[in-house]
């Protein structure tokens, strides 16, 4: 009998051990989560606080890019995915507007590693690391990509006039393309 109570507070003891444990780890995992949700309504706070107009990041000579968050790292994994769903998205739709609308620009979708051919058929990559060699080569890609879309965004908007679209209807971009060669 003796030796059977000795068992069972051992066991008991034990027990309470793995409950002290498993609170601490509950403790540990309440204040990390804490932290997460502070930290998810700081970026949402950051992310209200960019509207168009008013938060700009600049890339080449005196374009501006709008939607940068510069206290907020992206990797470059994303940011070529990102450009190659942009690519593939204006490239299926001017390949199915073709031939009526006039795909100078040639958009390569090519998932991660989207490439840009020019109307002089030189072809830039739209993706990176980007160092100080290709620098200039990841402008040129940004700036034809952008001039296609706006190109094709004209082709659309016309398009609307004439099927008589009304205006509030009418393709409208969030921003303004501006490019300056």
């Amino acid at each position: 009998m003796e030796e059977e109570e000795r068992k069972c507070k051992a066991a008991i003891e034990e027990a309470e051990k793995q409950y002290s444990e498993i609170s601490s780890e509950i403790k540990d995992l309440d204040i990390k989560s804490k932290q997460f949700e502070e930290l998810e309504e700081s970026y949402l706070s950051i992310s209200d606080d960019i509207s168009p107009g008013r938060k700009r990041c600049s890339f080449g000579q005196d374009r501006s890019f709008p939607g940068c968050l510069s206290n907020v790292q992206v990797e470059w994994d994303e940011i070529n995915a990102a450009w190659g769903q942009a690519a593939l998205l204006l490239h299926t739709m001017a390949q199915y507007f073709s031939p009526k609308f006039q795909y100078r620009i040639k958009i390569h979708p090519m998932g991660s590693y989207p490439r840009v051919t020019d109307i002089n058929n030189n072809t830039y990559e739209l993706f990176g690391p980007v160092n100080l060699f290709w620098s200039t080569r990841y402008d040129k890609a940004m700036t034809w990509f952008l001039t296609c879309l706006q190109e094709f965004a004209e082709f659309a908007i016309s398009l609307d006039r004439e099927n008589n679209v009304p205006p509030e209807k009418s393709l409208k971009l969030p921003y303004k393309i501006d490019i300056r060669w």
